[in-house]
């Protein structure tokens, strides 16, 4: 093997080795925390509870006066995997929005999926911060149509 071959062998076994590292750092790196009690919080713990594929847990963010109660979470289709980011937020008296980027993955090596933003709407109730429209994965509730 000549030298320019074994330079470019080292140079390949370099760039896998900094992809691997990355990758493992990009996978176990642990999501950003917000503040106990914000409107973020809870959309980050619902979307946990999405993430776990625990529909009750989910359930328990919505607000009473939703169209969507925890039935309609377990009837709605779970991704086996995806991945949050915060876009936004906007906090008014009682109501806030909350905007994330959603990438659902294929799992393949070569980054399949797609990206979707996502808003959620919340009110304040009984001083918690409750989820008061079909949020995703939903996007419907059996309850939607309300007289």
């Amino acid at each position: 093997m000549g030298k320019p071959n074994r330079f470019l062998a080292a140079a390949v076994a370099v760039l896998l080795a900094v992809v691997g590292v990355a990758t493992v750092f990009a996978v176990t790196r642990s999501p950003e925390r917000f503040e106990a009690g914000s409107p973020v919080a809870t959309v980050q713990a619902y979307l946990t509870a999405i993430a776990d594929q625990d529909p009750t847990a989910a359930g328990a963010f919505l607000d009473p006066g939703s169209p969507c109660a925890t039935s309609d979470v377990e009837m709605a289709y779970l991704p086996e995997q995806f991945r949050a980011v915060l876009v936004s937020q906007d906090v008014s008296e009682g109501t806030a929005t909350v905007r994330v980027e959603i990438s659902e993955g294929t799992g393949d090596p070569f980054g399949g999926g797609y990206s979707h933003e996502e808003v959620f709407r919340l009110v304040r109730t009984a001083g918690e911060w409750r989820l008061s429209s079909a949020p995703w994965p939903m996007g419907w509730c059996e309850g939607s149509v309300k007289p």
